[in-house]
């Protein structure tokens, strides 16, 4: 056999001259290994003859060849010693990495009441059948390809398809509100429901074990790894949200979108209708507190001084706008005049939409001859929001407000009389 230098073994063959896979780790490795085929073959079919005695030279003679070249392709052939199996047309969930499916575009449409579908939509199909195996086996079966590189990567998809429908249905809610509206959609407990309402137990692929869990959730009886069951129905239904973008490259994501759209409009229904039957109310009111009922000013009304929020109306709330607990301060505080807020005790209550924990907090006003005296309460997500609805409570109590505003009206006038009746002695 007689020797090639690398470089010319090469010359006819180059790669990079050969179009290739962006991203796609597999094809680089055979890519690389064919373009230095036609020499190892030739060491390989050296090494044949040489076993069986056809050609009496010592294939020793290639033997740095040989090693230079196997050296310069251990990286290829790792990549491919690392595939098991492969899926369908270029899905490898296992071994290299997954090929990458398009990143959701931010024009997806906002959710409206009209477009809440009565049922459950169609559960979109997968094509390739190894794909959709994949979704439901479960790690713990021997012998197979789990789903969890496909649920960590519907995990992704499914956090960020929920907050761009949530930014463009709700622009002006809190982004902490926004987060906990997302944690309701992708929580793994809403996911499972979905899983059991498409009857999707029935394709899992699961360990005995979990079998028998399964079983006792259907005849309901509760156990103590109700929450394995749950958590494995969520991550199944995250795992075959990737399958189904990955299935079809063109259509995949865009489908993904339009069925998850239509799925979680049916969860969050209520914010839908509420959102859609204000009317945007919260953009056109960027201070709402500039339109709740509040007590008028002069001494019929029992001497309240109007606030940047009452005066001028939109041109106010340019300026600055006023929170419900900076407007009570300025309505009834005085030296020597305390308000707080405070936690009230009680029983834990959850949000009927979120199932997530509520805050009961009160303002107590200590001063005008109250000690410790509960003016308004609020209930809310967080403590911050709760205080200022308990505030807003205690200004719309026009009733009791009248009282201290008028204390305070006296106060003010009777400090006044001091310092004028001060500078008539000196």
């Amino acid at each position: 056999m007689s020797k090639r230098p690398h470089s010319e073994a090469r010359r006819g063959n180059d790669v990079s001259k050969r179009p290739r896979l962006e991203g796609d780790v597999t094809a680089r490795a055979l890519e690389d290994i064919a373009s230095n085929a036609d020499e190892l073959i030739a060491y390989l079919e050296a090494l044949k003859a040489w076993q069986k005695n056809e050609d009496p030279a010592s294939p020793f003679s290639h033997a740095a060849e040989l090693g230079t070249l196997s050296r310069e392709l251990s990286g290829s052939f790792e990549v491919l010693q690392n595939i098991p199996s492969k899926i369908g047309d270029n899905h490898d969930v296992s071994g290299s990495p997954l090929e990458c499916a398009p990143i959701p575009s931010w024009t997806v449409k906002p959710w409206t009441v009209a477009d809440i579908p009565r049922e459950m939509p169609p559960l979109p199909k997968i094509k390739d059948a190894t794909l959709e195996r994949q979704a439901f086996t479960h790690p713990g079966v021997a012998g197979h390809n789990g789903y969890e590189r496909l649920e960590w990567l519907g995990d992704a998809y499914l956090e960020l398809i929920a907050t761009a429908l949530i930014d463009r249905t709700f622009p002006t809610m809190p982004s902490g509100r926004c987060s906990q509206v997302r944690e309701q959609l992708v929580r793994n407990i809403t996911l499972s429901r979905f899983f059991r309402d498409y009857n999707m137990d029935a394709k899992a692929i699961l360990p005995p074990d979990f079998k028998q869990d399964l079983a006792a959730q259907r005849a309901g009886r509760g156990r103590s790894s109700d929450k394995d069951v749950i958590k494995t129905q969520g991550d199944m239904f995250e795992a075959y949200v990737a399958a189904v973008i990955l299935d079809d490259k063109e259509n995949g994501l865009a489908n993904c979108i339009k069925w998850l759209r239509d799925v979680w409009s049916m969860a969050i229904k209520d914010h839908i209708v509420r959102e859609e039957k204000d009317g945007g109310s919260s953009q056109q009111k960027p201070n709402a507190l500039a339109e709740a009922p509040q007590p008028a000013s002069g001494d019929a009304q029992g001497g309240v001084e109007p606030t940047s929020a009452t005066q001028d109306g939109e041109e106010a709330t340019t300026k600055k706008k006023v929170s419900p607990k900076e407007q009570l301060a300025k309505l009834i505080v005085v030296k020597g005049i305390d308000i707080k807020y405070k936690d009230i005790p009680g029983k834990e209550k959850k949000d009927r939409y979120l199932g997530l924990p509520l805050f009961t907090v009160g303002v107590y006003l200590t001063g005008w001859g109250e000690n410790d005296k509960l003016l308004g309460w609020g209930t809310a997500l967080n403590k911050k929001e709760a205080g200022q609805k308990a505030a807003m409570r205690a200004i719309e109590n026009k009733k009791q407000l009248k009282i201290y505003c008028q204390k305070k009206q006296q106060s003010m006038a009777a400090a006044a009389a001091e310092v004028l009746e001060a500078g008539i002695t000196s």
